[in-house]
């Protein structure tokens, strides 16, 4: 329904900038700043009209999607706008408070926003455990970095194996012993580190298990898990991060949407193609690279993919088999062509989100 009045907010954390523009008057006005609370924004917005004829925009950030879920509870039609899809004006070199609020107002009156999906508070719960988990593999990588730099600083090198931070590794660590009790703190302090951050992760992990059996879309994820390389966290992190997958109307705008497909500039007869747009979910995006890897090594079922199958459709089954097939087929193309590993891999990738989105539109996931 077309509304009357149009309004964009520039949010922070401590105050909101309120803007609005009118399809009746044409009037496009600041209506100045508020502190971040509900009841003073609502105060502002209420002499603009009827809830139901106002619609009400502000961009994703820190602040996250509270407010936008308060604004509709109450009846306004409240949309948060992707950041990187803002059209900018190239002459505007002054930014403030004000005229952004006031942009946002005259793109929203116009049609030239684009919106991102609200996840559900559940979904957004799951997201913030994941991103938790994220955190720590991030810290604990670098404590097994500072760990390896002590060990190489001062000669000790593994060679009893090319795999480090396995359990032979880890007694290799323990057993060094240094001239000075100082090193040998250090060294034992790094240990600990190491250790909590991977006892951390893995009660995360079982946590993330836990929870994705009692979401509501549980069996998209459990669909997914038939795929080779994509365990719970991989597909628990799809359904948290894109909700449900037949809101793409093809498997080409999924693939957009992760950023997977190829950059291009043409002009006239010239048309130039190159990296991917790197464009979305950055997230997904790196799980399912991580997981194309598994389809380097011929198509089979193991005892792990078949228990993680077990009550999965015959139907998702098909596809998942078929990519196992399709993607290491076209692996060994592409090389056999002279491609880069990276670029290949990039290249399934895509195939693979393509995948993903075939399963997401099934009507029937289990038996």
């Amino acid at each position: 329904m077309k509304k009357s009045t149009y309004v964009g907010l520039d949010v922070h954390k401590n105050s909101i900038h309120v803007a609005f523009s009118s399809t009746e008057t044409g009037e496009c006005s600041s209506l100045g700043g508020v502190p971040n609370d509900l009841t003073r924004l609502l105060a502002k917005l209420e002499p603009l009209g009827d809830p139901s004829e106002v619609q009400v925009c502000y961009q994703a950030g820190p602040t996250g999607y509270g407010l936008c879920r308060e604004l509709r509870q109450l009846g306004y039609d409240c949309q948060v706008v992707a950041p990187a899809k803002t059209p900018v004006i190239a002459s505007d070199r002054v930014k403030t408070d004000r005229r952004d609020a006031l942009k946002l107002a005259r793109f929203l009156a116009t049609g030239h926003l684009t919106f991102i999906r609200i996840p559900t508070p559940e979904e957004e719960a799951l997201r913030d455990l994941i991103r938790a988990r994220e955190d720590l593999k991030i810290k604990e990588t670098n404590s097994k970095r500072q760990l390896n730099s002590m060990m190489l600083r001062h000669g000790r090198i593994f060679k009893d194996g090319k795999a480090l931070w396995t359990k032979k590794h880890m007694e290799w660590v323990e057993r060094q012993q240094f001239e000075f009790e100082a090193s040998n703190e250090a060294m034992r302090s790094y240990i600990r580190e190491v250790r909590r951050y991977a006892k951390c992760i893995e009660d995360l992990d079982r946590r993330i298990e836990a929870i994705s059996e009692t979401l509501e879309r549980a069996d998209l994820v459990h669909a997914l898990r038939a795929f080779k390389g994509i365990k719970t966290l991989t597909a628990a992190t799809i359904v948290a991060e894109i909700g449900d997958l037949k809101r793409f109307p093809s498997a080409g705008k999924f693939a957009s949407f992760l950023g997977l497909t190829p950059s291009e500039q043409s002009s006239g007869e010239t048309r130039h193609r190159g990296r991917i747009t790197k464009a979305g979910n950055r997230r997904v995006r790196r799980m399912l690279v991580e997981a194309a890897w598994a389809y380097w090594r011929s198509p089979h079922v193991s005892r792990e993919l078949l228990a993680r199958s077990k009550g999965v459709s015959d139907s998702v089954r098909e596809i998942t088999w078929k990519t196992q097939v399709r993607l290491h087929r076209r692996l060994n193309a592409l090389r056999y062509r002279h491609m880069s590993a990276k670029k290949a891999l990039i290249a399934v990738t895509r195939e693979l989100a393509c995948a993903i989105w075939t399963v997401g539109q099934e009507e029937s996931l289990q038996h």
